[in-house]
């Protein structure tokens, strides 16, 4: 009996959506798929009977979707895969179950998304900062190939659980429109369980182009000062932990201040640069960062003279996550449901 059903929300049914769903039908256990979808044409795979699109209105949140998807499944697993991510091996689901059985206290398991190898050179330029911990932070590990061990966060675009499990902490909050993963990530953590990352979990996912990656990063510097603020909430006004605020002791990362940090730091760097005279120490932060994006350049370019064009765009990816989280102090933002979209929502 199959034990396993693999949760897909999407907005097109796209030739990249296909695609994923062709790698999930490679997968051994031969395992049920549900497709969560706005889009009711292009269905190309209802004719398989493990397979099952859900029509659902236009403007539901990716969390909503799953919820639906795993209310309906009757199977003892949940995969996860985003509509533009796909198994990177026929065993993932193997290999993710033996990773949940090693430990009662592993609550989700997932691995690296790394880049498909057949990408436009501006989405391998992506895949590239992506390795970068200006960019990736403590979820670096996503990103590189590394040995097993137990991780702060996992991707909602690579993940295996158990559905009473899911069901236990009343799955993905609905009303996130972003960050839905991370939040379930941190309930997990924070209820004293935990994430478990396997090289062998492995899935390829598709890099945005870069005008769209800038959208992820001022979504991300957005997304710190929710954190910020959830965290402060917590330590401050002792509240519970509940869906879109789970950031405790445990679960609170203090990079997160280096976002609002580095632009306030900017705007006093101009501010006294205007008014008085030059003075050395103003400017040894802003030395020892342009140094970090020469160093970190070099590095995810292999020493290449890609390293150029990779300095400017970690440059601009790091300023226009500043100026997003610290905006969003004063309740400053964009609507990102009218520019957030991966390759597969964005394909025409």
């Amino acid at each position: 009996m199959n034990e396993t059903t693999i949760i897909i929300p999407a907005l097109k049914n796209s030739p990249i959506l296909d695609n994923t769903l062709k790698q999930c039908l490679k997968l051994k256990t031969n395992p049920n798929i549900i497709i969560i979808t706005d889009d009711i044409k292009n269905q190309t795979y209802n004719d398989k009977e493990n397979v099952e699109y859900v029509v659902v209105p236009k403007g539901m949140t990716m969390s909503k979707k799953r919820n639906i998807a795993v209310r309906k499944c009757e199977t003892k697993y949940l995969a996860f895969f985003d509509s533009d991510s796909f198994p990177a091996n026929q065993d993932w689901l193997i290999y993710a179950i033996d990773c949940l059985k090693k430990d009662p206290k592993i609550y989700a398991v997932g691995g690296p998304d790394t880049s498909p190898p057949f990408e436009t050179k501006s989405q391998k330029n992506v895949g590239l900062l992506k390795k970068s911990f200006l960019i990736s932070g403590f979820r670096n590990h996503r990103k590189n190939i590394l040995n097993e061990m137990y991780v702060p966060e996992l991707s909602s675009c690579n993940l295996f659980m158990e559905k009473e499990k899911y069901l236990s902490l009343n799955g993905m909050d609905e009303n996130l429109y972003t960050g839905e993963d991370t939040d379930l990530f941190n309930r997990i953590i924070a209820s004293g369980y935990k994430l478990y990352y396997s090289p062998n979990v492995h899935a390829y996912h598709y890099d945005r182009h870069f005008k769209s990656f800038l959208i992820e990063r001022y979504d991300r510097g957005m997304q710190s000062t929710v954190a910020i603020k959830a965290y402060l909430k917590r330590i401050f006004l002792k509240n519970d932990i509940i869906p879109g605020s789970a950031y405790t002791t445990k679960t609170f990362r203090f990079e997160f201040l280096i976002n609002p940090l580095f632009m306030i730091y900017l705007i006093g760097l101009i501010f006294f640069l205007l008014l008085s005279k030059i003075n050395f120490y103003y400017v040894v932060p802003l030395f020892f960062y342009i140094l970090i994006l020469i160093v970190e350049s070099l590095r995810i370019s292999n020493f290449t003279l890609n390293f150029i064009n990779l300095f400017f765009k970690l440059f601009v990816c790091t300023l226009i996550q500043s100026i997003a989280s610290l905006l969003l102090f004063f309740d400053i933002s964009i609507d990102l449901k009218r520019y957030y979209r991966n390759v597969s929502d964005d394909y025409q």
